[in-house]
């Protein structure tokens, strides 16, 4: 409404409409979890930059709006051989993997290990994985978005307590 106030949505005016509204939900969902995980405060960025494997990595709409939600750059693998590689997979596997580097590193320091500091540890190499950049933010969506969040963190805690 014009006045501030909220108003109930009995329906979206189209199925684009409330698809993008279910994206839109994921991302602010998956933003306000890296938040609540991250040690960098709730006015930082949370992300440097996206990786997106699996099959939405193919979905530039979504990848925008992924962009967008985080305020940084999205990213996606670009190999000449793709459909022998399961992007998603790999992802899981490196993500396991700096886990994995983080639990090891947990006994020796109390320092951060980055994701990048975990691959190229693991390789022994600095790892430059073929990248290509597919989304950059708009800073004024950024912004309408980081207004959104707490919003949405009032709907989450009200459905929580139902």
């Amino acid at each position: 409404a014009a006045d501030g106030e909220s108003t109930p949505l009995e329906a979206f005016p189209s199925s684009g409409h409330e698809i993008r509204a279910l994206v839109e939900s994921q991302m602010l969902s998956m933003r306000a979890h890296a938040e609540n995980l991250s040690a960098a405060g709730a006015d930082a960025r949370v992300a440097s930059r996206i990786i997106a494997t699996g099959g939405a990595a193919a979905n530039k709409a979504i990848l925008q709006v992924a962009a967008d939600v985080f305020g940084c750059r999205v990213y996606r693998y670009e190999s000449n051989d793709e459909e022998s590689i399961n992007t998603a997979a790999l992802g899981a596997a490196l993500r396991a993997a700096h886990g994995w580097a983080i639990a090891e590193n947990e006994s020796k320091s109390n320092d951060f290990i980055s994701f990048q500091s975990a691959l190229d540890s693991i390789a022994g190499r600095t790892v430059e994985p073929p990248l290509v950049l597919v989304a950059e933010p708009n800073e004024e969506s950024y912004h309408k978005y980081t207004k959104l969040c707490p919003i949405r963190q009032e709907i989450e805690s009200n459905v929580q307590q139902l």
